[in-house]
Formats: structure tokens, C-alpha cells, sequence
């Protein structure tokens, strides 16, 4: 009975030190470029949910419009290279 005890202390004690600050080392931007600064290059082939394009040179798929919203959150342009599979 008296190792769960210091099992427990052990626990608490290692969730205690965890809730501390991170200090200014762990706090830094993200490496996403910042708004403008450089195109999204995207790879993808042609399919019906990834890349396709209409006959009236509409661009479609699911794979498009998730990455076109994604390039909207980052505020840059989205540069589409299509490869065949």
C-alpha cells in the first residue's frame, strides 16, 4: 500500500512540474510563410475528387476545395502542379 502512495506523489508531481510555463525558447511562429509572401505549390493528379476541370474550365473535386480553403486561412496564393498517375 505504501508504493501506490508514492506511486501517486510520483504522478502528481510530474503533472505538478508539466503545468509550468514554457519559457520564451518554445514560443515561436509556426513555419508557415507569412500572408503574400509565397505561393501554396500543390502536387496532384487528375480524378474526380481530387482535380478536375469542366468544359467551361471550372476546376472542381473535394481535394481542390479543401486545399483553396486552406490557402484562404493562410492568406496566399495556390499554384496547382498536375501530374498524371
Amino acid at each position: 500500500m505504501h508504493w501506490i502512495k508514492r506511486l501517486f506523489l510520483l504522478a502528481a508531481g510530474f503533472i505538478a512540474v508539466s503545468c509550468g510555463d514554457a519559457g520564451p525558447t518554445l514560443r515561436r511562429a509556426l513555419p508557415f510563410p507569412t500572408p503574400g509572401q509565397h505561393d501554396l505549390v500543390v502536387l496532384t493528379t487528375p480524378g474526380l475528387l481530387t482535380y478536375k476541370v469542366e468544359e467551361n474550365n471550372q476546376v472542381s473535386g473535394l481535394e481542390h476545395d479543401l486545399v483553396e480553403a486552406f490557402a484562404l486561412d493562410l492568406g496566399v496564393a495556390v499554384k496547382y502542379l498536375v501530374v498524371p498517375p
